[in-house]
């Protein structure tokens, strides 16, 4: 991609892949910074030596180092988009294709995109692929066609309320050192022995993405009646050019679920850290109902969905079609 293609493909992410109304007034320029780096981040994955590290980390039977370069296709002369393997969870048995549109997707694009992906990805065996749009076409998108898998939720800092409308029965405070892990790993081991579906989707965060959190002062411990029940964290990083505190992880212990205290503790974290940041916001997986409900029962807007694709569904569509010509 020359410059100006990668800016011209970068402006149109922007505008047919976020809600922008979730966050508005936005600084465009800024904004269109971010999108640029989001696709020069998605470009530098054709590193000679990261398509390299990827092949040897998968080793997926039938594929080469070459595999994992991200590819440009185009509808047409118009309408361009960005494609590459991925796996769920890191998992070389559950690979997707990625892709970031330069353009509005409607339905009718879906089996086109579906055709291409099938033919270039076909040694990795994919059954879907991901694209991102804006939420609102989960209210006109055909249910058994786009799964949503993951949701951008966000808001201004300015737009939330944080008045606290509960009786507070918990306290968080900054997490001091490392001795929180091992309640962290043992209560995501409950949380995913009572989900099991979810695991491969709602991951355990690393140590070092926690520890992260803490080096930033963003990691908080949540205590009832001076006992550890909660994790939530985060660490800061932009959005849309806005300085942005992400939420990147909320853990209640599995006995204190239901209590209100997931809304409790995200509301004083942000409250104690909003004069640090412009906007607050996370990527929550759709099928995790309970995080969905807290962001939103605090005042955060979907503002961008992953959609997850069926590949065999719309080719066999495809060729229906076709035969009817």
């Amino acid at each position: 991609m020359q410059e100006s293609e990668k800016l011209s493909f970068a402006r149109a992410v922007l505008d047919n892949t976020f809600d922008l109304d979730v966050v508005v007034p936005i600084d465009r320029e800024a904004a269109l910074r971010e999108s640029l780096s989001e696709i020069e981040d998605l470009l530098s994955l054709n590193n000679p030596e990261i398509r390299q590290r990827r092949f040897d980390h998968f080793r997926v039977p039938g594929t080469t180092p070459e595999s994992y370069r991200e590819k440009i296709f185009e509808l047409d002369s118009s309408r361009p988009f960005l494609a590459g393997i991925r796996h769920v969870g890191g998992d070389p048995n559950l690979p997707f294709i990625n892709v970031t549109a330069g353009f509005e997707v409607k339905t009718g694009d879906t089996a086109m995109i579906a055709a291409v992906l099938e033919n270039e990805f076909k040694s990795f065996h994919p059954s879907h692929f991901a694209v991102w749009m804006k939420s609102i076409a989960e209210s006109v998108v055909p249910k058994n066609e786009f799964k949503p898998a993951r949701r951008y939720l966000a808001r201004r800092m300015s737009d939330l309320d944080l008045s606290s409308r509960d009786s507070e029965t918990i306290q968080i405070r900054v997490v001091e050192d490392e001795s929180h892990f091992a309640w962290y790993e043992d209560e995501y081991q409950k949380f995913h022995n009572s989900n099991p579906t979810l695991k491969s989707w709602v991951t355990i965060s690393e140590k070092e993405d926690l520890e992260r959190y803490r080096s930033q002062g963003l990691l908080y411990g949540a205590y009832l009646k001076g006992a550890l029940i909660g994790l939530v964290g985060g660490e800061s990083l932009n959005l849309l050019g806005f300085s942005g505190l992400y939420l990147g992880e909320l853990l209640i212990s599995e006995q204190n679920k239901g209590r209100s205290f997931a809304i409790q503790m995200q509301r004083q974290f942000i409250r104690q850290n909003a004069d640090k940041f412009e906007v607050v916001w996370g990527t929550i997986d759709a099928r995790n109902l309970p995080s969905t409900k807290t962001a939103l029962r605090i005042g955060r807007k979907p503002m961008r969905t992953e959609f997850f694709v069926t590949l065999g569904y719309l080719q066999s569509r495809l060729t229906c079609n076709r035969s009817e010509l």
